[in-house]
Parts: C-alpha cells; sequence; structure tokens
C-alpha cells in the first residue's frame, strides 16, 4: 500500500478531518477585537490545515490513480469469498463489471452480495438479478440486506463468511476503496487475507473527476466517525466480529432499534 499504510487504524482520517474543522473553527474566530498576535496565532494555525489537507489530498489522489488494488493475498492461492458492496444504481453496473472480471479468473465458493434499500431501489437484488445474467450459479451467491453504510457491509456480510473463508476480496469503487478497506480489515479475524479491488471504470473516474474534493471530504469524514463511533482506535482483531455487531446495533444512529 505504500504511503497509504496509514488508512487502517484511521491516522489519515481523523488527522484530515480534525484538520478540517480546526481551519473552520480559526478562521470563525476573526474579530476585530483580537491583538495582533492573536490574529497572527490564528493565520499561522490556518495556513497549518490547510496545508495539512492538500497534503492529505494529494495523498488520496496519487492513491487511487496509481493503484487497482488495497491488501494483498497473502498467502491463499486464490480468493475463496467476493464480496461486492452496494450503492446507487447509477454506479452499481461499474462495480459487478469489475466484479466479474475477477470471477472470470478465481474460482469463489460464494460472492457476497451486501446492501439495503435505497428508497424502492433494493442494491442486492439488483446484484443478484445481474449476476444471475451474466451466468453466475444461484449456489454462489449470498444476500445481504441489512447493511445501510460500510460498516454494516463490513459486519453483516462478515457474519456470513468469516467462519468459512481465509482470503476474501471486496469489490468497490475506487475512492470508497480506502474507507471500505480500512473498515472491513477492522472487523474481520486477523487470519482472513483481504484484498480490496477498486473499480475504475470511466464512469466511476468521470464522477471522481467531477466531485473530487467533496468525494474526498465525505469519505474521510465517514471513516473518521465509524472509527471514532464504533470501530475505536484500536488495531485490527482488538475486538471480536460479535462485539462490533452488538456495538453497531447498539450504538449506530442507522442501526438503533
Amino acid at each position: 500500500m505504500g504511503g497509504f499504510d496509514c488508512v487502517y487504524d484511521g491516522t489519515l482520517a481523523v488527522g484530515y478531518a480534525n484538520a478540517l474543522y480546526s481551519q473552520r473553527g480559526y478562521e470563525l474566530c476573526h474579530s476585530p477585537d483580537l491583538t495582533e498576535m492573536r490574529k497572527k496565532f490564528l493565520q499561522e494555525k490556518i495556513g497549518y490545515c490547510k496545508n495539512k489537507i492538500s497534503e492529505m489530498e494529494k495523498l488520496f489522489n496519487d492513491f487511487i490513480e496509481n493503484h487497482n488494488e488495497i491488501g494483498g493475498r497473502q498467502s491463499a492461492p486464490h480468493y475463496d469469498t467476493m464480496v461486492i458492496l452496494g450503492t446507487l444504481k447509477s454506479r452499481l453496473d461499474s462495480r459487478l463489471n469489475t466484479a466479474m472480471e475477477y470471477a472470470e479468473n478465481n474460482k469463489f465458493s460464494r460472492i457476497v452480495i451486501t446492501g439495503g434499500f435505497n428508497g424502492s431501489f433494493s442494491e442486492s437484488g439488483y446484484m443478484e438479478e445481474k449476476l444471475l445474467e451474466r451466468g453466475i450459479s444461484p449456489s454462489l451467491i449470498v444476500a445481504e440486506s441489512r447493511a445501510r453504510d460500510t460498516l454494516g457491509n463490513a459486519i453483516f456480510s462478515a457474519d456470513i463468511f468469516a467462519d468459512h473463508s481465509h482470503s476474501v476480496l471486496v469489490v468497490t469503487s475506487c475512492y470508497h476503496a480506502p474507507r471500505a478497506h480500512c473498515l472491513f480489515r477492522k472487523v474481520l479475524p486477523q487470519h482472513i487475507g483481504l484484498t480490496t479491488a477498486m473499480s475504475k471504470k470511466p464512469e466511476e473516474m468521470r464522477y471522481l473527476e467531477q466531485n473530487r474534493r467533496s468525494v474526498i471530504n465525505d469519505e474521510m469524514r465517514a471513516l473518521n466517525k465509524a472509527i471514532r463511533n464504533i470501530v475505536g482506535y484500536s488495531e485490527p482483531g482488538g475486538m471480536t466480529l460479535q462485539h462490533f455487531h452488538r456495538k453497531l446495533l447498539r450504538e449506530h444512529d442507522l442501526y438503533k432499534e
């Protein structure tokens, strides 16, 4: 992963979010009553935050543009499980196309499709329909429809395969891959090898190019929130899957009953 190793413990996301929030906070502190020394101090802090944000955005952009995967297969000869993450219908086809490219070269034991509903649109239902149309055997497809966000994708899909898998491939969009990989690595038992494939189809890259700043902001904030509120800052493997499951249902706003 090179320079993107820090995404594993959320350092990048936390640092980015803190710099972004701090910059805005410092900018709001300007007042005609401030002393010159205080103004200089605030200007230096704003400059520091802007530089930090620029550095992190460059790292994010360079990584996405120069890589196709995060992680590696470790000692496993092939992936036994593929997990395809749901999203808006307009971006699902590119993820499915990437998934099919991997399916041609790997004999998966199961393909987990994880995603809930966007309005009346069923993400997992749509993915299952398209995979069947492309010749994937119904016996390989396992649908998971409880997830409402990326953390839910990781926890609920892990419920399905964690006891039976040794090497997992997660397929998602290029800009979403760092966050997804971090959360899956946090949730999965450490004996399971994890690789995250980045869909870089033309429509994905166009979306990223048109919305680059807002996409990076959203991804970093979401990862920061998940780590701060649910996953925690401990090393991967520090908590069990059952612990994450209980915490998600008890503390996450999208899953509280």
